[in-house]
């Protein structure tokens, strides 16, 4: 249960109190997806705050794991993380695509790292494909981000953009190529993740 950064504007005063209450009577597995996005910003910096912050205390409160989104936003999403370190934050940084600096932020915090699809990407995997050789095995989680995000080479195969759950076999074959692990035992651990 969360707000994306894209729905902010629409968080208000009274949307912590609802929040709560659907936390408490659905028992979600975390809180969001939630964070700041200012790539787009369809809300506004102060909307993405304010809507973030909440979050993350409504998280607090409910010993609930955070579903994190971050783009073109690590220095005010960290700052906010870190503000909150003391409280025992906890979660999984969804779709990260950044560097090895901040790959280094997110495991100082303790937060799990998702990889999905656009590390399959000639692209614009270039950092990303750094930034996994240091991801702990222990931290590492892969996802889809379907209908976003397929793996290039299923694009051109399939003539199709659209991404589904069972593309998550291609994500987990690259990942465990590139750290040198068979991929039963990637998959594995992946999933125990």
């Amino acid at each position: 249960i969360g707000t994306h950064p894209h729905h902010a504007n629409e968080f208000g005063p009274s949307s912590s109190k609802l929040m709560k209450s659907l936390v408490n009577k659905y028992h979600p597995n975390s809180i969001g997806e939630t964070g700041l996005d200012f790539y787009r910003n369809i809300s506004s910096y102060d909307e993405q705050i304010y809507a973030f912050d909440e979050q993350i205390k409504i998280s607090i409160d409910s010993e609930k794991p955070l579903f994190l989104h971050q783009r073109d936003a690590h220095e005010d999403f960290i700052t906010i993380l870190k503000e909150n370190t003391t409280n025992n934050i906890s979660g999984v940084t969804h779709c990260f695509t950044g560097n090895k600096n901040q790959l280094k932020d997110y495991l100082d915090l303790g937060l799990y790292i998702g990889i999905t699809g656009w590390v399959c990407d000639q692209r614009r995997n270039e950092d990303l494909l750094e930034s996994i050789k240091y991801i702990p095995l222990n931290r590492l989680l892969i996802e889809t981000d379907a209908p976003y995000l397929m793996p290039k080479h299923l694009e051109k195969e399939l003539k199709s953009r659209r991404n589904e759950p069972k593309y998550i076999r291609e994500i987990a074959e690259f990942i465990s190529h590139h750290k040198g692990i068979k991929i039963e035992s990637f998959a594995d651990i992946t999933k125990s993740n």
